[in-house]
């Protein structure tokens, strides 16, 4: 799981971030935008949880949104395991790097008229 912020404005719904969740066996990708990284991880319960179950662990970065206290403690809550990948080991960041770089190109690419309904058009791109 990780959380990028695309080059664009902040959309017409003042969304900011996009949370990028990758099943890493079969590569689905499932995407939602946010408007603050303080949001409670809505996509998991909406997206995931109800298609798939709970899952035993979630792998994320060392980024700050993963190790603030509201994640940790939703994590319990579900009692899923928080795995960190390593910088050191890149191949364990590969696939969610490349899901990452696949999403910003979806994006750019679709929303050169109207930057703005970049929230709209982000499920199209994955």
């Amino acid at each position: 799981m990780d959380a990028i912020r695309p080059n664009k404005p902040p959309s017409s719904a003042h969304h900011e971030y996009i949370l990028i969740a990758t099943d890493y066996f079969p590569k689905w990708i499932e995407v939602q935008a946010f408007k603050s990284l303080n949001a409670r991880c809505s996509i998991l319960e909406e997206k995931i949880f109800i298609r798939y179950g709970i899952p035993e662990s979630i792998t994320v970065d060392q980024a700050t949104t993963f190790i603030r206290h509201e994640f940790i403690s939703y994590l319990k809550e579900f009692e899923i395991q928080k795995i960190h990948s390593t910088p050191y080991f890149a191949q364990a960041k590969g696939q969610a790097e490349a899901t990452n770089k696949v999403i910003s190109k979806g994006i750019a690419k679709m929303v050169d008229e109207n930057p703005k309904d970049w929230h709209i058009l982000l499920y199209y791109s994955t």
